[in-house]
């Protein structure tokens, strides 16, 4: 086999090797879930007259991102979504949610939701906030439409096979691409995250440039802890070279699995402190570090552990 050959075979088995679709179901209910979860809450039924009306009113401060240009090209490069469009795109979305959470016509209710979630999004982010973890999980959801995520763990599975609804067997060569390409999503942000902090050299480790940002944010949010960490130098110092560390060596997961152990509690804890001192919230990345998670493995031990006979051992030596 040729050099060329070898590098598009090793391409191929990496990301195409027939792995569970069990895990790439849990991704699909915890993206769409939490995506649910976020825009039933920030937006209507509450915010229908809220959160859309207060953009509205603010047209000298509209200026559409390249997505939404992209999402409303027919009408215009300027072109503001009347009311009652935004309105319909939201429930569009909650209802095509709802089918994608649970697996109804997966693929298209999927591609449905995903659409009118991006649409949502690049609207909000066209009035000048723009909330960094949202970025992750619209590609996760672009990455499902484009899988069986409905092969089990749906009511696709069940109405072909009730006993496929949760088959820890079913495996595809599509199942593991999405995962992957979520987790290499991980290691560029993380890694791009590295690179702003570091770009001008070591200062951003000394401490002070947290404390700085810790004052700035708990006066704004009224956040006393914050206050006081941004008090405690050597605390603020070792955070600063924590943080640093972690996100320029989250790649490592990537070529070491059993360092998720490692990483994803510092992770959780990484994020957890953020939002108690800042008030930032990444609640995104946390509940999405459920793609580093073995969930067949997982499930197998559970399910071996409750019905012993059930295990693959027990089977073959039944046998």
């Amino acid at each position: 086999m040729s050099g060329p050959s070898k590098w598009v075979d090793a391409w191929n088995r990496y990301w195409f090797t027939p792995r569970s679709l069990i895990d790439l179901a849990v991704m699909r209910i915890v993206a769409v879930g939490l995506e649910l979860f976020f825009l039933s809450t920030s937006w209507p039924v509450a915010g229908v007259a809220g959160e859309l009306a207060r953009l509205h009113e603010n047209t000298s401060i509209y200026h559409p991102i390249s997505v939404l240009h992209l999402l409303t090209l027919p009408f215009g490069r300027d072109w503001m979504p009347p009311r009652f469009v935004l309105h319909a795109i939201f429930w569009i979305s909650i209802a095509t949610g709802i089918q994608s959470l649970i697996g109804f016509f997966t693929n298209r209710s999927l591609l449905v939701f995903s659409w009118s979630c991006l649409f949502i999004h690049s609207f909000r982010y066209s009035f000048g906030h723009v909330h960094n973890p949202d970025a992750i999980t619209m590609f996760a959801l672009i990455a499902l439409a484009l899988s069986p995520c409905g092969g089990v763990l749906s009511v696709d599975a069940m109405r072909k096979d009730r006993r496929g609804f949760f088959d820890l067997e079913k495996k595809s060569q599509f199942a593991a691409w999405p995962i992957l390409f979520i987790q290499w999503m991980f290691v560029l942000f993380y890694a791009s995250a590295a690179f702003c902090k570091l770009r001008h050299g070591l200062a951003w480790a000394n401490g002070y440039t947290l404390q700085w940002y810790l004052v700035q944010d708990a006066l704004r949010w009224h956040l006393p802890a914050g206050m006081w960490l941004a008090g405690q130098h050597e605390i603020a110092l070792l955070l600063s070279r924590v943080t640093l560390f972690f996100e320029s060596t989250f790649i490592l997961v990537m070529f070491f699995p059993k360092l998720r152990w490692v990483y994803l509690p510092l992770g959780l804890g990484f994020h957890g402190a953020i939002f108690f001192f800042t008030a930032a919230p990444f609640f995104t990345f946390m509940a999405l570090y459920s793609v580093f998670v073995p969930w067949t493995t997982v499930f197998e031990w559970i399910r071996a552990k409750v019905s012993p006979s059930g295990s693959p051992l027990r089977r073959q030596i039944a046998a």
